[in-house]
């Protein structure tokens, strides 16, 4: 789902970053495809997350955990 209201994608989900490249929107990102754990060259061990989306979002903690614990909490 997209905002049409977003200044960055005027709701098309995507927005060309140059004149050859497109990218999803950061800003009307849901990301629904899940997060993959950074590794590699970022570390083994450094807990954080991007955007499977590839928007560019990255966290700093597993969010699938933290909508585990919402879930347990309530």
């Amino acid at each position: 789902m997209t905002n049409e209201k977003c200044e960055k994608c005027h709701g098309r989900g995507s927005y060309m970053y140059d004149e050859n490249h497109a990218k999803p929107c950061e800003v009307c990102c849901t990301h629904s495809q899940g997060w993959w754990k950074l590794e590699e060259h970022y570390g083994n061990d450094n807990g954080k997350y991007a955007c499977k989306n590839g928007c560019g979002t990255v966290v700093d903690k597993d969010p699938q955990a933290q909508v585990d614990t919402l879930s347990v909490a309530n």
